[in-house]
């Protein structure tokens, strides 16, 4: 099979591979892609692959990772060590100078330094380091890595002074950060501070995860905020969140597998690309059970203003692309009516489970207002004002 270029042998426990990598041999020059999960492995077997661009070796008992392995593997872009026994980061990390992508996750290794990713720092653009047994967390351990622009990490409170801002000073390419919560915190120490200036994209998960501090993205300081949370305790995703991100004006929200009962207007414009205010772009919140009661009346209103703003895009998208772009996705399309659908597929756990759309048209009158929408007090006094100067002359 001299032009194979993808193999998978995962989940093969009975597995044997031949010693001094006779197992790949003719493919030296052609395979790009191997997964070798959940195969048992003690040990990594030899890999003469030089041209091997991703490398699956999650899920085994592996306690180490000889250094020499990567004199083989110098195209390596993608590697999973996840699920192993291993202790410390492996050395392996120091001479793989093309790797972008690197999973360590769920190996019980207890200390990060400053030097425990050096050698990959020039390339690495992804990381993943989620529950890991850390004693140890040096904050200058990821700050040669420019290139970083997605990081997957725990909230390590057991480590002492650990700091989101701090550790990620230097990392000025961030874009997206994903918070996995493991230990009781409301993420109000773990996120105090300023992120860098491109980080647009939080994601919070793990089941640990009960309360939102309302000032954890106080330190954002991009206009554009995607928020999401997947497989949380959280109910409530407070107003006060949203209005302490005092630099984001185009707002994504996200929500799935929760235990989400209220999420609070994020907007305090009544368009988008009003200076000074935020507009929710786009909700996502299928799945969702919601408690159907006046603090989520504010979707109504904001489902007909959403309408009316795709239509508008759609017919002047030139004066709408420069505050919608985003850092990671400039594609267009303005026929995207999914969000429609995603309240259709959300339901009120206090009304027989209705979607949230069907309630929103027949059994909830609240609107905009309810939802604590700046304005709406101010016109009323306006109206109320108007009135009475017309009756007394």
């Amino acid at each position: 099979m001299p032009y194979l270029t993808h193999l998978d042998l995962s989940h093969n426990k009975q597995l044997l591979l031949e010693s001094r990598g006779r197992t790949f041999q003719g493919l030296e020059d052609s395979l790009l892609y191997l997964d070798l999960s959940n195969i048992s492995l003690l040990s990594v077997p030899e890999l003469p692959l030089r041209r091997l661009q991703t490398l699956y070796l999650a899920n085994n008992e592996l306690a180490s990772i000889p250094a020499e392995m990567a004199s083989n593997l110098t195209s390596l872009h993608y590697l999973d060590l996840s699920a192993n026994d291993l202790t410390v980061v492996p050395l392996i990390t120091h001479t793989l100078p093309e790797l972008k992508t690197f999973n360590l996750a769920d190996n019980p290794i207890t200390a990060v330094s400053n030097t425990s990713f050096l050698g990959i720092a020039d390339s690495l653009e992804e990381l993943d380091i989620r529950r890991l047994s850390l004693s140890t967390f040096e904050s200058g351990a990821l700050c040669k890595a420019t290139k970083l622009r997605k990081l997957y990490i725990t909230a390590y409170n057991g480590v002492k002074n650990f700091n989101f801002p701090n550790i990620l000073q230097y990392n000025h390419g961030l874009r997206h950060l994903v918070i996995d919560v493991q230990n009781d915190t409301d993420l109000e120490k773990e996120m105090r501070g300023h992120f860098p200036n491109k980080l647009f994209n939080i994601t919070l998960t793990g089941r640990a995860l009960k309360t939102i501090n309302p000032d954890i993205l106080r330190g954002i300081r991009n206009p554009h905020l995607h928020f999401g949370m997947y497989n949380t305790s959280v109910s409530s995703v407070p107003k006060k969140m949203f209005e302490n991100a005092e630099w984001a004006r185009n707002v994504t929200v996200h929500l799935r597998h929760n235990d989400v009962r209220t999420l609070h207007n994020p907007s305090n414009g009544y368009k988008p690309g009003v200076p000074g205010k935020r507009f929710l772009l786009k909700l996502t919140v299928a799945g969702s059970y919601f408690t159907c009661d006046c603090d989520i009346g504010w979707m109504e209103t904001w489902q007909r203003k959403h309408r009316q703003y795709q239509e508008d895009r759609c017919s002047t998208y030139s004066d709408f692309k420069n505050f919608e772009r985003d850092e990671e996705d400039d594609e267009f399309d303005c026929w995207d009516n999914a969000w429609d659908d995603d309240l259709r597929e959300a339901y009120c756990m206090n009304k027989n489970n209705i979607s949230v759309i069907e309630m929103l048209k027949t059994d909830l009158e609240c609107g905009w207002g309810a939802a604590s929408y700046i304005y709406a007090p101010h016109r009323l006094v306006l109206f109320f004002v108007a009135v009475l100067v017309t009756a007394i002359y």
